[in-house]
């Protein structure tokens, strides 16, 4: 069966609509499709609206960006079936787009003084129905010719990029994110478990193992390992750590937009459905 656990839309830094994603995922017969944009739920109740009436079950998630202590990288936290109405899940989701919109205000203002682009707030609302961050002004950057790449243009605005603002914003902890997720009904899941660096290096096994029994110790429920691009050993080491602390499966595309990022095609993972365990009991496999 086809199942895709992790999508973005256009409501965080996706390219299309929730009913877009459902009818792309519907094309490819995928029969589970979880809609998990990042800090935001805006675009759950639109796919939901969308899967009505067919051969599709919409999973409603989050993708939450959370700190770990000591480390530097941010660490993903994908919330599966969670409850959207949840008021601890809108207050988290209505204060992190206020965040996004002040830091991509004062980006604007560094990308615009560096490339001399006059780049508006209104150029990048007609690039998302959500905030715009990081890959809208990126977007614009490559459709003016100030960059080659879409990536060029983020590149710009991270770390070590002569647009880079280093911001004091408060990043969610992920003890609370997970406590957020699982007030709201939902099964805490470590996004892209292969995917995370530390000094600009992949972590390693260890480190991996080391950052996995942290999260447990504030709840973690699974992790994501089946994603395009993982290795063998890295799935056979995930399926390990699953059976060691009794954790969750899940995997999906990551998808956002197939043009600029074609690795992460949505509806890639067709796997046995005993694979997954992040389903059982919480969903009837069609």
């Amino acid at each position: 069966m086809k199942v895709d656990l992790h999508t973005h839309t256009y409501y965080s830094d996706g390219s299309h609509s929730p009913k877009e994603v459902v009818d792309l995922a519907l094309g490819r017969n995928v029969e589970i499709l979880a809609i998990t944009d990042h800090d935001v739920i805006l675009g759950v109740h639109e796919a939901l609206k969308a899967a009505e009436g067919k051969n599709i079950k919409v999973i409603p998630g989050i993708e939450v960006s959370s700190s770990v202590q000591d480390k530097k990288e941010t660490v993903h936290l994908v919330g599966l079936f969670v409850n959207i109405n949840s008021p601890r899940l809108k207050k988290l989701s209505n204060d992190i787009i206020k965040l996004k919109k002040y830091k991509t205000k004062k980006r604007l203002e560094s990308v615009n003084k560096y490339f001399g682009s006059n780049i508006t707030e209104g150029d990048l609302s007609q690039k998302t129905k959500g905030t715009p961050g990081l890959p809208h002004i990126g977007m614009v950057l490559l459709e003016r010719g100030y960059v080659g790449t879409i990536k060029e243009g983020i590149r710009s605005m991270t770390n070590g990029g002569p647009c880079y603002i280093k911001f004091a914003g408060r990043v969610v902890p992920s003890k609370e994110a997970i406590k957020i997720i699982h007030g709201a009904g939902g099964i805490a899941i470590l996004a892209h478990l292969s995917a995370y660096k530390n000094e600009n290096k992949f972590i390693t096994f260890e480190e991996q193992e080391k950052l996995i029994k942290e999260l447990i110790g504030y709840g973690l429920d699974g992790l994501e390992i089946y994603i395009p691009d993982t290795k063998k050993d890295e799935i056979k080491f995930g399926e390990e750590m699953a059976r060691k602390y009794n954790l969750k499966l899940s995997g999906g595309s990551d998808f956002h937009n197939e043009k600029f990022i074609p690795q992460n095609k949505l509806g890639f993972l067709n796997i046995e459905k005993n694979k997954l365990s992040v389903l059982k009991d919480r969903i009837k496999i069609m």
